[in-house]
């Protein structure tokens, strides 16, 4: 990481607590030495499996094990590198906390998947490096990315949202949508998922309350169908709403073409019935029994 010019979010190693949506991810053995470990597994008679991938030269992580002792020999001990990881991660949660003050003043995400920037106190921060970290964060939350978007296209959001309010043009970066936006006075910038690229999944249910994910953002707990009907989640596109406009909530609706279309729409027999929306599904008797979340893979914020 370091080599690839990685920012201080990456160089403090693995967090002891992770999560990845609802799930709580516990490392407790990172600061366990492999002897000690190995020394407790042959102690216990445990039974044993190594990853092959730990040997596969062809990844960096193994070369750099195996030039550990070179390295050792320039000062670049396993001792000292852990010190200044673990110094910067405690660098990086005063960083989080500094993320969470900023993202509580500027930044908040609807159960439609979409995001807003209020860009007057966004624009106002000081520091340009939570500047860039949090819209790079809001972005690979809203894009449902399984990982954080590139340095690269993080600097050009950040350079983008930089500009003057009346300069700023409409952009997509990363699978998302930026765009300017005046509610009620209010200058804001909406983040949502670019449409164009936005998953078409088939459905072929047999069994009720199936869990599936859709477009990587929704989670979905399905509602009864009768055995064997196959049925569509597909975007809800302008077709979709032409023809369900008149059965929709006014509130649904109503929002804005671009959040419209990033959202799932069921299908059956060929035709859409409903358009699977949190917060929505009780106005649309076709949509009983359905369960719809926005649950991306990465917040926007992380525990610290």
């Amino acid at each position: 990481r370091l080599g690839k010019g990685t920012g201080p979010l990456g160089l403090g190693g693995m967090a002891p607590v992770s999560h990845r949506g609802a799930m709580r991810v516990l490392r407790p053995l990172l600061e366990t030495s492999r002897a000690a470990i190995m020394a407790t597994v042959e102690a216990h008679d445990l039974k044993v499996t190594e990853d092959p991938s730990n040997t596969d030269l062809t990844f960096q992580r193994n070369r750099l094990r195996a030039a550990a002792d070179d390295l050792a020999g320039l000062g670049l001990t396993n001792q000292g590198i852990s010190r200044t990881a673990q110094q910067q991660g405690q660098a990086n949660r005063l960083l989080e906390r500094q993320l969470a003050n900023l993202a509580a003043m500027a930044v908040s995400i609807d159960g439609l998947g979409c995001g807003y920037v209020h860009y007057p106190v966004f624009h106002a921060a000081g520091d340009g490096l939570l500047r860039e970290t949090l819209i790079g964060r809001l972005i690979s939350t809203i894009g449902g990315h399984h990982y954080p978007i590139k340095r690269q296209l993080r600097e050009h959001a950040a350079q983008w949202i930089a500009q003057p309010f009346e300069a700023l043009k409409p952009i997509t970066l990363g699978r998302c949508l930026l765009s300017p936006s005046v509610r009620d006075g209010r200058q804001d910038v909406t983040v949502v998922r670019e449409t164009v690229t936005v998953d078409a999944l088939e459905l072929k249910l047999t069994d009720e309350n199936d869990f599936l994910r859709w477009d990587n953002r929704f989670s979905l707990s399905v509602g009864p169908f009768e055995a064997g009907e196959d049925a569509k989640i597909l975007p809800a596109d302008q077709a979709v709403w032409s023809m369900l406009k008149e059965d929709l909530p006014d509130r649904l609706a109503g929002l804005p073409a671009r959040l419209r279309c990033s959202l799932p729409s069921l299908y059956r027999r060929g035709d859409p019935i409903a358009v699977l929306a949190p917060g929505y599904l009780d106005a649309q008797p076709a949509a009983t029994g359905w369960a719809v979340s926005f649950s991306p893979p990465l917040p926007m914020l992380r525990s610290y």
